[in-house]
């Protein structure tokens, strides 16, 4: 079993820049914070036989591994927006960020041979890094002006796609095993 939790706070002052009626773009910078929780539940069983006549040898192993991530800092990003038609607009974000990260990374494992359990591994690992990201968007909005257009509702709806890079350490590693990715869609 697998869980994972993402959760961002992002701060940005931002400048539109206008290219005409039907196209803008707006670049922005500010802070990022990030929290990342992941905990993985892995259970294995095998059994075997150097011979067939021989009774059969079960051995079952299992571990638990968490990791947590906790990090500030700067983001700039460019944001565009193509306006379609009567309230409908198409929308893009790219943004890039250098997250200073606290992380701590546990595994704890048993191994079972017959009946008798035994702890094979305690380990954990607990430091300070830097994480690149980068978090790409691209969709659809449609606006609602009301009272002599003084306000305004957008709908939007789109697909992101976020890459954590150098940040999994699972197993209590403290060398980066891999990239943490994570895409699907996104409404506002």
């Amino acid at each position: 079993t697998w869980r994972s939790n993402y959760n961002t706070i992002d701060l940005d002052i931002n400048r539109e820049i206008p290219f005409g009626k039907y196209f803008g773009l707006k670049g922005h910078f500010g802070l990022k914070n990030l929290w990342l929780n992941e905990k993985y539940h892995i259970f294995a069983l095998a059994a075997y036989s150097a011979e067939l006549p021989e009774p059969l040898t079960v051995v079952n192993s299992e571990s638990n591994m968490v990791q947590k991530i906790w990090g500030i800092g700067p983001m700039v990003g460019l944001d565009s927006f193509w306006k379609v038609y009567k309230g409908f607009n198409l929308f893009g974000k790219a943004a890039f960020s250098l997250v200073w990260s606290h992380v701590k990374s546990t595994v704890l494992g048993q191994f079972f041979n017959g009946t008798e359990p035994v702890v094979v591994t305690a380990m954990t690992s607990n430091f300070h890094t830097v994480l690149p990201e980068i978090d790409l968007i691209v969709g659809g909005e449609y606006d609602i002006n009301f009272c002599d257009n003084r306000y305004h509702l957008t709908l939007r709806a789109g697909w992101e796609l976020i890459t954590l890079f150098n940040a999994n350490f699972l197993g209590a590693s403290y060398s980066s095993l891999g990239d943490f990715n994570m895409s699907g869609l996104t409404t506002g």
